[in-house]
């Protein structure tokens, strides 16, 4: 602005030169100084250079092509200041300024000087990051541009002679202007720096502004005294008098220059206002769209023709289509002709009114020609005018709930179906006890037509079914009272019993009452199946489930019955006049068995195996029981010995009997039995006399083999290192001895990984590892196992928990913890099992917990120590298994009343299959009645290919043992997590670390 006015005040100043010039050498009284124009030219400096540090900033702040813009127009105004400063110093001069004429040329060249410097400043104040160095080489440089541009402009006076310059004075000025212009520049350096607060930034910048001020005047002023002047200037050659005192000029001059420089600096605060705008408009951009993006919900935009300009991620992932492809498109193209119509109608009523619609839901085309469903909430959109410019809104995607309802229907329909064609006689009844449905079985199965049934009630129903327990009997209309208050869709339990039909005639049923709500009506229904072929199928499994398959005799479980009978009755008979007799077991197993099985074979040791318990079976006394508990081992109840005497007369008896040779397979074995007895005593549990008599065992082959011990307090040696040992677990209980071992439950059919039982092992200190079968029972008997089962189910959970979140193809994975027999009896077992899962925040449904048999049979008889337990523990979520599924005897209506979801089969049957039939029927019958009950099964202890082919043969899907792998610790289950989660025969080739193993030496250790 002041250098396009430059040439027309040079041109004026040209018509006064004369004059002045000649008040200028003749005037030398009134030679001095005009101090209105010093101030003014000092104001115009400081005016100047608060304009380059502000314009700094706008160079520092912009990017590209207008921070080039902001340097340029910042460097011309600041040169122009700067230059205007100099002329209005100039005029302030009374001898040197009055009536000075100049050179176009070399004033225009000292402005280009002042631009430059100018330019260099800001470039220097404008860059990001301020430096040192750029101190040094710019200070030097502006400080030149700065004197540049005064001697030039003084060089540009028309005087009659040459302007001399005094050395000290010149240097001066040439010192004044670089040091100045370099303090200048550190307290820009300090302005640059972001984390100075805003009232001390300014400050420094008044501060910068009047060191750069005092810097060009200083030089300015000093170069004029500086200067000799010859004693005339030129004179004018026009004659022209002049129109306005040089005085008043410069004043003009300098109010000018200050006037454009202070339009700089406010263009350069609005603009700055502008840019801080800009930048909340921005950021308040960036967080709408931040959250459009992060919307579950779809969010769309349209104009008033319903051509969608907006749309957000969640709207495109929901659709199924892509932004581009929504961009532009009519919106009403998506949507069928029905759903058209209404989105007309909710347009036109949200223009009519302004008021948006909410909720609405609307059939939408997804890209492969699916149908979507959406619950749309829209307004007007309108302009800063308060137009409606178009419409905007959210959309919920609720294809999901649609076809949730649409399978509701479905699913009436599909019940309607097979209520009528279902197998089971169904019965609905209503509140008041009437009958108000019934299928066609119903009719066949009891005899009676459609109207008979409909006209009974549910008494006269109840009435005929006899319940296998007669307490039962009275129970029917009680079941229907409670249905009535159940929740719906619960089954209260099934009954099994007989059904007595119309001709009077009765047959085995099996019948479930339940409640459920039917058009808002509380209905009961009652199913009631013919469970002929399954009672039959029961006969024969009871039977399977409380004998040995290979022997016949009684197993563990009807052993344990009869012992706890006759311990309770304390059935002994009178002898000789004397005293009642006592309860005796005989614990024994024929030395060197595995000799033989190993050398000859499983098929002649099964065959040894028979024909020493038909020995046994003779030579025991009338009354006596023997069983088979697996292996070599047998056991002898004689529960009305006299004394010991009349004992080892018995066990004489046994044992010659089994001295004999026996003729197997052409050849003649000789086998010789050990013996241990054990007397019991009051208030004796059978696990108490059975161990007393395998200490006895235990004694007697110590000694040697074909031994003979009974029980005394003499054989102390074991229960001491029994004590030592339950002083050592209950250390070891306390200081983290204990660890959780893992292993997999697999697949048969594809060798999965389905789940994993955790297992307790015992890392002694100085005896090393301690088996589980040695330390379990220790626990059983202390109460430890409390502990320990509560430190294994949390270690379980909480490593599963872990796994699936860290490995995703583990989510379906299962954790399988035991529960014995003494964990039942906590009173606060259910609350401890529910702290754990909360604790740990592991889904319930992917535990299960394992009870042996034998629990399950005493709680569903109500004989069990924790009854109810187990249903309470169901109501969490959890799964049940049966382990050791058909050693004992399981009542299969008790089975189907109780919540059991897994049967495990002992590993006794597995190890027979191939080599004992009855296993294998065992086996067979077991994963049949588990498929009729919609149970799963598990195999335990498989170790062969063998036994694995037969288990897929006979339709077993799941199973465990050493053929898979052997307990691993947690590092080692988690690597096989890592790896493929498949376990099977295949992995175990490929895996030589000690993790996995496919070793069938190592014997199966006990699990907890």
């Amino acid at each position: 602005m002041l250098s396009a006015a430059a040439p027309g005040t040079l041109a004026l100043l040209q018509g006064t030169t004369g004059e002045l010039a000649h008040h200028a050498v003749h005037g030398g009284a009134e030679g001095g100084w005009d101090y209105r124009l010093v101030a003014l030219s000092y104001a115009v400096a400081v005016l100047a250079s608060y304009a380059a540090l502000d314009l700094g900033d706008r160079v520092r702040a912009a990017r590209g092509l207008s921070r080039a813009g902001w340097l340029a127009a910042g460097a011309v105004l600041m040169g122009a200041g700067i230059w205007g400063m100099h002329f209005t110093g100039m005029l302030a001069s009374r001898a040197h300024g009055a009536g000075a004429q100049y050179d176009l040329y070399l004033t225009v060249l000292s402005m280009v000087a002042a631009v430059a410097a100018s330019a260099l400043a800001l470039g220097v104040v404008g860059v990001r990051r301020m430096k040192l160095g750029h101190l040094a080489r710019a200070a030097p440089v502006m400080g030149g541009g700065i004197v540049t541009m005064h001697y030039t402009g003084m060089a540009a006076m028309q005087v009659s002679g040459e302007i001399s310059y005094r050395p000290a004075l010149f240097a001066l000025s040439v010192l004044i202007a670089v040091s100045a212009s370099a303090a200048a520049m550190l307290l820009a350096f300090r302005l640059s720096d972001e984390a100075v607060r805003p009232v001390r930034k300014l400050l420094l910048k008044l501060a910068a502004a009047f060191v750069m001020g005092l810097a060009i005047a200083g030089m300015h002023y000093t170069g004029m005294y500086a200067a000799v002047m010859p004693p005339t200037l030129t004179e004018a050659g026009t004659g022209r008098a002049a129109i306005i005192g040089s005085s008043d000029l410069g004043l003009w001059v300098g109010l000018i220059t200050a006037v454009a420089l202070g339009a700089t600096l406010t263009v350069s605060g609005v603009n700055r206002r502008f840019a801080v705008q800009g930048a909340r408009l921005r950021s308040f951009r960036e967080k709408s769209q931040a959250i459009l993006e992060q919307m579950e919900e779809g969010y769309f935009e349209t104009d008033l023709f319903g051509t969608i300009t907006e749309v957000n991620d969640a709207l495109t992932r929901t659709s199924g289509y892509s932004r581009e492809s929504l961009l532009g498109s009519d919106f009403r193209s998506y949507t069928s002709p029905e759903g058209l119509a209404m989105m007309q109608r909710n347009l036109e009523s949200i223009l009519a009114s302004g008021s948006p619609v909410r909720n609405v839901e609307c059939d939408f085309r997804g890209p492969r020609g699916e149908t979507l469903y959406f619950e749309v909430s829209a307004g007007l959109m309108r302009n800063e005018r308060n137009r409606a410019v178009g419409f905007r809104g959210i959309m919920r995607d609720i294809t999901r709930r649609k076809q949730t309802e649409r399978s509701l229907r479905e699913s009436e329909e599909r019940f309607r179906n097979l209520f009528e064609q279902s197998v089971d006689a169904l019965l609905l009844h209503d509140e008041h006890g009437r009958m108000v449905d019934c299928n066609e079985e119903a009719c066949r199965s009891l005899g009676y037509t459609r109207e008979e049934l409909l006209s009974m009630s549910v008494r006269d129903f109840a009435t005929r079914l006899i319940p296998e327990d007669t307490e039962e009997h009275d129970r029917g209309p009680t079941l229907w009272e409670r249905a009535m208050k159940s929740e719906p869709g619960r089954i209260l339990g099934y009954h099994s019993g007989e059904h007595k039909r119309k001709d009077g005639t009765t047959f085995p049923v099996e019948v479930g009452v339940g409640a459920f709500e039917l058009g808002g009506r509380r209905l009961i229904f009652a199913s009631a199946r013919d469970v002929t072929e399954r009672k039959l199928l029961e006969q024969k499994l009871a039977h399977q489930a409380t004998h040995d398959a290979l022997t016949g005799l009684p197993n563990r479980y009807l052993f344990n019955q009869r012992l706890g009978l006759a311990l309770k009755s304390g059935a002994a008979g009178e002898e000789n006049g004397g005293g009642p007799g006592r309860v005796t077991v005989l614990f024994l197993d024929l030395d060197d068995f595995k000799v033989v099985n190993d050398s000859l074979g499983h098929r002649v040791g099964d065959a040894l195996l028979v024909a020493a318990a038909g020995r046994l079976g003779s030579a025991v006394p009338e009354g006596g029981t023997v069983a088979r508990f697996g292996g070599d081992e047998f056991t002898v109840l004689l529960p009305n010995a006299a004394d010991e005497a009349q004992v080892i007369l018995a066990t004489q008896k046994i044992v010659e009997a089994l001295r004999a040779p026996f003729a197997l397979d052409g050849r003649e074995l000789f086998v010789n039995t050990s013996v241990g007895a054990a007397l019991g005593r009051p208030r004796d549990t059978p696990e108490e006399v059975l161990r007393r008599a395998d200490i006895a065992l235990y004694s007697a082959k110590l000694s040697g083999k074909g031994r003979f011990e009974v029980f005394n307090e003499t054989m102390d040696k074991k229960t001491t290192a029994r004590l030592d040992l339950e002083l050592d677990l209950r250390r070891a209980v306390k200081s983290g001895e204990m660890s959780v071992h893992y292993q997999p439950v697999v697949r048969l059919n594809t060798g999965e990984l389905s789940g994993l039982e955790a297992l307790a092992r015992w890392e002694h200190p100085v005896r090393g590892t301690v088996s589980p079968a040695e330390f379990i029972p220790l626990a059983e008997e202390t109460g430890l196992i409390h502990q320990i089962g509560a430190h294994v189910l949390e270690s379980a959970c909480a490593r599963l928990v872990d796994w699936q979140t860290r490995y995703p193809g583990c989510g379906d994975l299962r954790m399988s913890v035991n529960l014995s027999v003494r964990q039942l009896q906590n009173p606060d077992l259910v609350e401890e099992v529910q702290a754990i899962l909360s604790r740990t925040g592991v889904d319930p449904k992917d535990v299960v917990l394992e009870i042996t048999e034998s629990m399950v049979m005493q709680e569903a008889e109500g004989t069990g120590p924790g009854l109810g337990t187990l249903g309470r523990l169901k109501d969490l979520g959890l799964s049940l298994a049966v382990d050791d599924f058909g050693t004992g005897y399981s009542s299969l209506s008790q089975l189907r009343r109780f919540p059991v979801d897994v049967l495990k089969i002992d590993r006794s049957f597995v190890d027979g299959l191939g080599r004992a039939p009855e296993d294998r029927a065992i086996v067979e019958t077991v994963v049949k009645l588990a498929d009729a009950l919609d149970l799963e099964v598990v195999a335990e202890g498989i170790e062969t290919p063998e036994q694995l082919g037969r288990l897929k043969q006979l339709g077993c899907a799941l199973g465990q043992g050493y053929l898979f792998s052997r307990p691993l610790p947690a590092g080692e289950t988690e690597r096989l997590l890592a790896a493929d989660r498949s376990p099977g025969p295949d992995y175990l080739k490929r895996s030589r670390s000690g993790g996995i193993t496919s070793s069938l030496a190592e014997e199966p250790s006990a699990g907890t």
